[in-house]
């Protein structure tokens, strides 16, 4: 017994001492430095931040180097391992020396010295600005492709924007990144979508109206009855304070719909006179006050209102020119809405402003190469009663309640209207004219004037306007370049005018 209990003895320690051979080789995880006892008070530690230097000037466009220095007297300079940075509380790798990038805003940058027992701490704060005003961010595709140019372009309360075309309906997050596509049987047309508080959108196509649902899929469709390529409703759609869709068509008898919300027929209005052909609506009508719609017809000699209650037809205002005059071929404007409900609209030649009961206030002439060329659906807006027009140039001309002209903003050689104008906080404004968006401060300075490439502001039949995001960055459509997002810090306006509320061009009959 004696001896087994020896050999069962012998052959635990022989284990142990197996055991500790090996833990013996093993290299202890994170071994503590030992501080010499003979120092009862070691030199302390030497913590400086090289780099970023006080008051830099950071940008989120360039790498920011981190570099700190540590060093004790008795240890000459530490190891990287003893360095360990924070950059807003988020720790990095152990080292002195990390490249990085940081967003625009204020930084909080700290490091930490360790050797032993002994620390030293050091921390700075940075401020990095954003990328230059007017600096092209990115470009929008859709599965690599470029969206279709010719189409419109909203964005909703989330920032979510949508883009329009005769293909289909896209969803993109603000940083350009594709959420999801609309491409039924229904087919779009090129107008800026409406966008309801809910996510949902609502679309004219080349057959009526369809709702699409906040995840991309169709929640109804409404056809107009009609013989093909009569019920195209190119300009879009209007949404009243209760949720009622207006919009008039390319139907030659002027039709004007309302649809309850859920797109069930609300009302039917034929709108043209006995003696008047063509009586075609191209833009989205207008709401004025809570009953009254204003619309404007295909060749933009004539101007209508209707009862958004029951479409009864209120008034109607012929502005042809002369006897003769040929149609023009490119879309007209939708009115603007002031303060005191009246309307103003650019017609063939003309800016004119409309009371709510059809009473023309005042007409200003532009004699153009072809008599005036009128300004694109949601080409104007109405600020502090003051009007912003867009003209032929890429510029601007501003106008008081009266009709005077009071400033004019950048280029002044053409007599035209043309192009789209978008209004941000204090007025900044946002013109977007062929391939280029102007950004014009509240005293007519240029801002920037940013290439935008293709033909980003003007086509015979689809509208362009700029879009505001909540942040500031501005949002174009371009023939060869998709969505093109512009780095700006403005934001839209808190009191802009309908229908180009916030610079997103969401058409509901209110403002935000």
């Amino acid at each position: 017994m004696t001896r087994r209990l020896l050999m069962d003895a012998g052959r635990v320690l022989s284990a142990l001492l197996v055991i500790g051979a090996i833990a013996a080789c093993d290299d202890p995880a994170d071994p503590e430095p030992q501080e010499d006892p003979s120092q009862d008070d070691p030199p302390p530690i030497q913590l400086v931040i090289e780099s970023p230097p006080e008051g830099a000037a950071l940008s989120v466009s360039a790498d920011v180097v981190l570099r700190a220095s540590a060093q004790a007297a008795d240890l000459g300079m530490l190891p990287d391992d003893s360095v360990f940075w924070t950059v807003d509380g988020t720790p990095l790798p152990p080292g002195r020396t990390h490249t990085i990038r940081l967003e625009a805003g204020q930084h909080q940058l700290q490091v930490l010295a360790r050797w032993g027992t002994r620390t030293a701490q050091a921390s700075r704060t940075v401020s990095v600005a954003g990328p230059p005003i007017g600096s092209v961010l990115w470009r929008g595709n859709w599965d690599g492709e470029p969206v279709q140019g010719r189409g419109g372009l909203s964005a909703g309360v989330d920032g979510t924007l949508y883009a329009h075309d005769f293909f289909g309906l896209w969803a993109f997050d603000p940083g350009g990144s594709d959420r999801w596509s609309f491409t039924g049987t229904t087919t779009g047309f090129e107008h800026p979508p409406t966008v309801l508080e809910d996510g949902s959108v609502v679309i004219g196509t080349e057959y009526g109206v369809a709702a699409v649902g906040p995840s991309g899929t169709m929640l109804w469709e409404y056809r107009l009855p009609d013989r093909y390529g009569s019920e195209h409703v190119h300009g879009g759609v209007a949404v009243g304070p209760d949720g009622t869709i207006y919009f008039g068509s390319e139907n030659e008898n002027g039709v004007v719909v309302a649809l309850w919300p859920n797109g069930q027929e609300r009302w039917v209005t034929l709108v043209q006179p006995a003696d008047t052909p063509a009586y075609r609506f191209f833009p989205a009508p207008v709401i004025v006050g809570d009953t009254l719609l204003v619309l404007v017809t295909t060749h933009r000699w004539f101007v209508a209102a209707v009862d958004a209650r029951d479409g009864a037809v209120k008034w109607r205002l012929d502005m042809r020119l002369r006897p003769g005059t040929p149609a023009p071929l490119s879309a007209p404007a939708a009115p603007a809405v002031a303060d005191n409900g009246d309307v103003v609209v650019a017609l063939h030649g003309s800016l004119v402003r409309v009371d709510p009961a059809g009473q023309i206030v005042w007409r200003k002439d532009y004699y153009g190469p072809l008599g005036g060329v009128p300004a694109y659906s949601n080409a104007l807006a109405i600020s502090g009663g003051r009007i912003y027009v867009p003209m032929g140039d890429g510029g601007l001309e501003i106008y008081d309640g009266n009709g005077a002209r009071v400033a004019r903003y950048g280029p002044g050689s053409a007599n035209s209207i043309l192009g789209g104008v978008t209004l941000g906080r204090n007025d900044v404004a946002y013109v977007l004219h062929a391939d280029t968006l102007r950004s014009y401060a509240p005293d007519g300075t240029l801002r920037y004037a940013t290439h935008i490439g293709g033909n980003a502001g003007t086509g015979m039949y689809y509208v362009q306007v700029p879009v505001i995001g909540a942040d500031g960055t501005v949002y174009v459509r371009s023939t060869d370049g998709g969505i093109v997002a512009v780095a700006d810090t403005v934001g839209p306006a808190v009191n802009a005018e309908w229908p180009t509320m916030g610079g997103g061009n969401r058409r509901l009959g209110r403002r935000h």
